[in-house]
């Protein structure tokens, strides 16, 4: 984490904006979308289709696709979560 984005989430945590719960969901929210928004190669770690061959499983397009909807549906539920429980000021 650069010292730009430690200092961000330092501030949302001193000023009580992010629920303490929510701060490791969001985390993990954003380095998903940080490896895709920053196109880096396929096999980058943490990527979709390196997290799918760590799966071990026969099918890595398969692998892909449901931690693709995996992590959709964390992103949906995270930020609906903080948008209706963030202490806007």
């Amino acid at each position: 984490m650069n010292a730009r984005r430690r200092i961000e989430v330092e501030a949302t945590r001193h000023r009580d904006i992010v629920p303490p719960d929510l701060a490791e969901p969001l985390e993990k929210l954003n380095e998903a979308r940080r490896v895709s928004a920053h196109f880096k190669p396929p096999l980058h770690d943490g990527s979709l289709m390196s997290r799918a061959q760590a799966m071990d499983e026969p099918d890595i397009l398969e692998s892909a696709e449901e931690l693709a909807e995996a992590d959709a549906f964390a992103a949906y539920e995270t930020c609906r979560s903080l948008l209706h429980r963030a202490r806007w000021t």
